[in-house]
């Protein structure tokens, strides 16, 4: 499965919330796609080592590597601290369209292979550009 079809699938299953993978009933992207995928949210615990950085590289290890433009400030970025980031600002983001914004990357999917935290010539970031930028509505 994706994690633009993760984080969908699992955006239908609760409300969202901010500032943690799930807190009182609710998930953020990374607590809806790691939900989609069996995980146990419920018993999501940071003490546990479930974080934001672990669901991605034990579910999607290709996107883990990814560096890429935020779409709001042109920063180039690892996809699961933007992915954090852009679920944080309540008024800008829901899941839907954080999916929405992964899967223009996902359909990079055979730079993706190729992509490594060390590489100063990050292939992904050849293609997903900040041409792509957005501005949030609340954001002034």
């Amino acid at each position: 499965m994706k994690l633009s079809e993760a984080i969908r699938l699992g955006a239908m299953l609760r409300p969202q919330t901010t500032g943690a993978i799930y807190k009182h009933g609710k998930s953020c992207a990374w607590g809806a796609a790691w939900e989609a995928v069996g995980g146990d949210i419920t018993h999501w615990d940071y003490s546990k080592g479930i974080s934001s950085i672990s669901i991605c590289q034990d579910y999607w290890p290709k996107l883990s590597l990814a560096y890429v433009p935020n779409p709001i400030t042109g920063d180039t970025r690892p996809i699961w601290s933007i992915i954090e980031s852009l679920n944080d600002n309540p008024n800008c983001w829901t899941r839907e369209r954080i999916a929405d914004w992964v899967a223009s990357i996902e359909s990079h999917e055979e730079v993706l292979s190729d992509t490594t935290k060390t590489t100063t010539a990050n292939p992904v970031s050849k293609h997903i550009t900040s041409d792509t930028r957005v501005e949030c509505p609340t954001a002034r």
